[in-house]
Formats: structure tokens, sequence, C-alpha cells
């Protein structure tokens, strides 16, 4: 096939989880999460994003709220599944990386911390997809992704 024949479609949806911690810290404080927007598409790419090896997205904002502020939280995400259907391709393959804070991860169905902090906090999270003229076939991905606001 030629490479111009390749076209990846891939929509990461995003679900913010409102967490609270349990019943005897719900007393003492609540932490939750607004994301925007509430899914991340990624373009079709094209020969240049495959010679390039990955596609970008536009940027996820999440809203931490914390009451009372002194209370400290954690953010963290997670992949609902290890792959994004069709055929096969790995959750791995999607990358993120919070704003201005070093190198790129994969996803994976564990959770993974995003950020941590006290108070209310707006985090920025940077979506990637590694792409590969060998094993990426046509068609749509998509993987479901949650971000959870908690008490650590």
């Amino acid at each position: 096939m030629p490479r111009a024949a390749l076209p990846l479609v891939m929509t990461a949806l995003l679900a913010a989880l409102l967490a609270s911690t349990p019943a005897v810290a719900r007393a003492q404080g609540s932490v939750r999460a607004t994301v925007t927007p509430a899914a991340v598409l990624f373009p079709a790419p094209g020969p240049a994003d495959f010679d390039a090896g990955y596609i970008d997205s536009a940027p996820v904002d999440i809203d931490v709220q914390s009451r009372p502020a002194r209370f400290s939280w954690e953010l963290v995400l997670r992949a609902a599944a290890a792959d994004m259907g069709g055929d096969g391709k790995p959750a791995a393959d999607v990358l993120w990386r919070r704003d201005g804070a070093g190198s790129w991860q994969p996803l994976s169905t564990a959770d993974q911390l995003v950020a941590a902090g006290t108070g209310d906090q707006p985090v920025r999270v940077y979506f990637r997809v590694l792409l590969d003229w060998a094993f990426d076939r046509p068609g749509d991905y998509a993987l479901a992704l949650t971000f959870t606001a908690l008490r650590p």
C-alpha cells in the first residue's frame, strides 16, 4: 500500500471521576477534578506524521479543587484497557506528560501519578500517539481514560 493510504483516526475518551475519601475522611474535606475537553481527538495522521513516528492532540486541562484548601490531593490517570480494540494497538502507544514536566510516559491500566498538590490547581496534560508504517492499520481506534482526584 502507498503511504498516503494509511489513515489512522484515534479518539481518546476522557472521564473525570469525582473522588472523595472514605466516609471517615469525608467530614474533613473533599477533592474533585473537572476535565476539559471531555474527549481528546487526534487528527488523521498524514505521511509526515508517520515519518515522524507520532501525532499530538490538543492539551487537556484538569481543574483540581480541594476543600478545605490545606488538604493535599493526588491526580492519577489510567487507561480502561490494555489496547485500543480493532487490531490490538496497545494503550502504551498513547503517551502523556504533564505541562512542563519531564518525558513522555506510556499509558497503563494501573494508576499513574499525574500531579499532587494542595488547594485549587490547574493541571494541563498533553497526549501523543506513536505511529508505525509497518504495524498501524487504517481504522478508528478508541481508548477510555480516567482521571481521578483523591486524597493520598
